[in-house]
């Protein structure tokens, strides 16, 4: 209502399944959308905004070429913990660890986000555990996020391979 009253202007863009959507929405013309929709244009920035999508790009590429040539850990991108729900193929996360060098343990999951119980978990048998929890407190004081993974013989768990990412951005 505000905005029809124009108060203010309503961007609405289509949620980011890959790197290039992202950049898409910082500068490019979006499909489906009219021309000069994307961010940069929105808020009469496109310079910027253009910066901005091909430092992005660069930071990814450097990003890629430090890891290329190692070992590629399988990795579990848990999202939620009651179930467990963890990023699966075909989304932005499943995409940046291809950049960071490592392989999405969920990555033959039919859906973009699976949910998993304990049994499901040991099969995947994930070498890295990353949680990606917003606003979280450090791995310790998670315990109880963590009763899932309670005593699971996977390698993550064994080597001590678990970490809190807990950025407000992280999702």
């Amino acid at each position: 209502d505000l905005a029809e009253r124009g108060l203010f202007e309503l961007h609405t863009y289509p949620f980011p399944l890959s790197i290039q959507d992202i950049g898409q929405v910082l500068h490019d013309e979006l499909d489906g959308l009219d021309a000069g929709s994307s961010l940069g244009e929105a808020l009469g920035e496109p310079e910027r905004a253009a910066a901005l999508k091909l430092r992005m790009l660069r930071r990814l590429a450097g990003i890629g070429a430090l890891t290329g040539s190692l070992d590629k850990p399988t990795v579990l991108l848990v999202i939620g913990t009651g179930p467990v729900m963890v990023s699966g193929p075909g989304t932005v996360h499943d995409e940046l660890l291809g950049f960071a060098g490592a392989l999405n343990a969920a990555a033959d999951a039919a859906v973009t986000a699976p949910e998993y119980g304990r049994e499901s978990l040991l099969a995947l048998s994930p070498q890295v555990i990353l949680f990606l929890q917003p606003n979280s407190p450090a791995l310790k004081e998670n315990a109880p996020r963590l009763a899932a993974f309670e005593g699971l013989p996977i390698p993550a768990i064994e080597d001590g391979r678990v970490y809190v990412i807990n950025d407000p951005l992280v999702l």
